[in-house]
């Protein structure tokens, strides 16, 4: 799965600059009525960044405090001084205990979430941000839909709307491989989300909705070999990332590394036999070729051949590379009839007509 990551800093760190290297920054603007020293020029750079596509997700948060209106007015009239809400910019609510009432703080926590809200237009801009003990005690009356970053350094709290999860203060939460920080500003507050940073951004209402690249693929006039569609929108891959419909033909897989390419059945039973896109030949990366002898795809971990009549064989590395060059399969060796198999400190590979071998040497030695 391919998960974003993000840095939320302020005052407490330096300010932001070029060497930052993700898509998604969170910035500070206020702790109740205080007003964060570096706003103006984080903001500042967040706007340019947003605007040249640097970024694809900015998230403006505020520290909560009883008096709602005053704090949820100071953001406001932040934001507004240094250019106005950004549209692809959402707000999140700091929850947090520390210099705050005990017991349930729903009523000002909720007053402060429609109102900035109602700042932003659409409720789905306004997300929050608590570790699970906070969560639970403070606001425990939610409004509906709610999205929330969860806090947990180490452990991941799975709160109730969860998007994202910040799993360490750059400090805490070390041995789990993630990042502990990143420039310009050292160890500091990482977070991360099971999902690309589009895909955030559509969650927090600020990214264009995605157009549906299976969909377009399906209704390409070239493509109307699928026939009818037979999946109900789209099936997730196991990885969280990919996707895949079934037409009457075949099977669109789409992955964002790889577009989206059609297997037509008789090659997936194949490809179905060396486990889809989770096996050694991942995603297809090109449309198939059909010929009079049978069908080729090529895919992420090779080229899968079938021949008409036969199973199908994908070759792959130093021996695709030399089979090749020779002319693929109207070479003198013709299709393969298997797989690479260890030989000899090496590897070799069957064809119709004969047989490919490499050893680390880097020499292909040919046999008929």
């Amino acid at each position: 799965m391919t998960d974003c990551f993000w840095a939320d800093v302020s005052e407490f760190q330096v300010p932001v600059n070029d060497a930052y290297p993700y898509d998604v920054l969170a910035i500070r603007t206020n702790d109740g009525t205080y007003r964060d020293h570096n706003f103006a020029q984080n903001y500042r750079w967040m706007r340019a960044a947003l605007d040249s596509g640097r970024l694809k997700v900015g998230i403006i948060y505020a520290y909560l405090r009883p008096n709602w209106s005053d704090t949820a007015n100071t953001m406001i009239d932040m934001i507004n001084s240094n250019g106005g809400l950004h549209p692809k910019v959402a707000l999140m609510l700091d929850v947090e205990s520390g210099g705050n009432p005990g017991g349930d703080g729903s009523d000002w926590i909720n007053r402060t979430y429609w109102a900035l809200a109602d700042y932003t237009g659409d409720p789905k801009r306004v997300c929050g941000y608590a570790n699970a003990g906070d969560f639970n005690s403070m606001w425990r009356t939610r409004p509906d839909g709610l999205r929330m970053i969860g806090a947990g350094y180490g452990t991941n709290p799975s709160l109730v709307g969860q998007l994202g999860h910040q799993y360490t203060d750059g400090i805490y939460g070390a041995g789990q491989g993630l990042p502990m920080g990143c420039a310009p500003f050292g160890p500091c507050d990482m977070n991360t989300a099971p999902m690309s940073s589009d895909e955030l951004a559509l969650a927090l209402g600020i990214g264009a909705p995605v157009v549906n690249q299976i969909d377009a693929y399906a209704a390409n006039q070239a493509n109307a070999w699928l026939g009818n569609r037979l999946t109900r929108g789209e099936q997730v891959c196991p990885d969280g990332v990919g996707r895949f419909t079934q037409f009457d033909n075949g099977y669109v897989y789409w992955h964002p590394s790889t577009g989206a390419h059609a297997i037509p059945n008789t090659l997936f039973e194949s490809y179905a036999g060396y486990g889809w896109e989770a096996g050694a030949l991942g995603y297809p990366t090109l449309d198939y070729t059909h010929t009079a002898d049978g069908d080729i795809q090529a895919f992420q971990g090779g080229v899968l051949y079938r021949k008409n009549g036969s199973a199908g064989s994908y070759v792959h590395g130093v021996i695709y590379d030399r089979w090749s060059s020779l002319g693929w399969e109207k070479s003198p060796y013709g299709w393969p009839t298997g797989l690479e198999v260890d030989y000899d400190g090496g590897k070799m590979q069957t064809f119709e007509n004969g047989t490919l071998y490499w050893n680390p040497t880097g020499v292909v030695g040919l046999a008929k």
